[in-house]
């Protein structure tokens, strides 16, 4: 168990940020087509109407695991399974009347 503790912490060494500036990564999730509206604009965007949004999220650290990793994106099953609630859905204000009524 020491030996690999020491192994682990050598291969942290290694991965140790020589300039003290932020190690970063980013995990992008594309074209999550939705609609909305505006519903104070007084132009085409008051009504419904849809795009292909991206998400994008920035990680950031001063060293990297034991995995040498910023972040594992395979912990991040979360975010993925969120940002599928949005795939083809409406997004409304709840107070919009209109929309509170259907």
């Amino acid at each position: 168990m020491r030996e690999r503790k020491k192994v682990i912490m050598g291969l942290l060494e290694n991965f140790k940020n020589k300039e003290d500036k932020m190690i970063t990564c980013s995990k992008l999730y594309k074209d999550i087509p939705f609609a909305h509206r505006q519903p104070y604009h007084d132009g085409h965007c008051y009504f419904i109407h849809g795009h292909n949004w991206d998400f994008q999220f920035e990680f950031g650290c001063e060293y990297l695991d034991t995995d040498g990793f910023v972040i594992d994106f395979g912990k991040l099953k979360f975010i993925k399974e969120y940002i599928e609630n949005y795939d083809h859905a409406l997004r409304s204000e709840e107070h919009t009347s209109e929309l509170q009524s259907h």
